[in-house]
C-alpha cells in the first residue's frame, strides 16, 4: 500500500511542475507579447487610452502568472487560483477589444468613414491568426484539464 502512495505522490509532483512550468511560460509569453505587439505605440507621442489600456492588463496577466509559477513551486495553495485569475485575463482583454470596436464602428458610422476605410481595416495577418488559434487551443484545453480534474477528486 505504500508503493501505491508514494507513486501516487510522484504522479502528483510531477504534475505539479509541469503545472509551474506552463504558468511560467504563459507569463512568458504574455510579457512577451505585449513588448512585440505594442512597444511601437508607447513610443508615439499622443497615446490614447485604448492604446494603453490592453497591454496593461495583458502585462498584469503575465506577471500574474509567473508570481503563480513561483507559488506553485513553493507549494503554495494560492498558486493555481493566481494562474486561473491570470487566465481570467484573457477574456477580459477580448472584451474590451471588442468595446473599442464597437465604439470605433459607431462613431465612423456617424461620420461616414467607415465605407471609406473598411478594405483597409479587414487584413488577415497569418501571426494574428496563429496567436488567435494557440489561445483558443489553450483555453480549451485548460477548461478539459480541470474538468478532468474535478472528476479524479470527487
Amino acid at each position: 500500500m505504500s508503493e501505491s502512495k508514494a507513486s501516487t505522490a510522484s504522479v502528483k509532483e510531477t504534475d505539479r511542475k509541469w503545472f509551474a512550468a506552463l504558468s511560467a511560460a504563459a507569463g512568458v509569453l504574455a510579457l512577451w507579447a505585449v513588448w512585440f505587439f505594442y512597444a511601437d505605440h508607447w513610443q508615439a507621442a499622443d497615446l490614447p487610452w485604448y492604446r494603453w489600456i490592453q497591454p496593461a492588463l495583458m502585462a498584469l496577466g503575465g506577471i500574474m502568472a509567473l508570481a503563480a509559477s513561483a507559488l506553485i513551486l513553493a507549494r503554495s495553495e494560492h498558486g493555481k487560483p493566481l494562474f486561473q485569475m491570470a487566465l481570467g485575463m484573457i477574456p477580459v482583454v477580448f472584451a474590451l477589444r471588442l468595446l473599442i470596436v464597437i465604439v470605433f464602428l459607431v462613431g465612423r458610422l456617424f461620420d461616414g468613414s467607415i465605407v471609406e476605410r473598411m478594405p483597409e481595416q479587414i487584413e488577415a495577418h497569418p501571426l494574428q491568426i496563429v496567436i488567435n488559434v494557440v489561445v483558443v487551443i489553450a483555453i480549451v484545453q485548460l477548461v478539459q484539464w480541470s474538468k478532468k480534474a474535478k472528476s479524479h477528486s470527487k
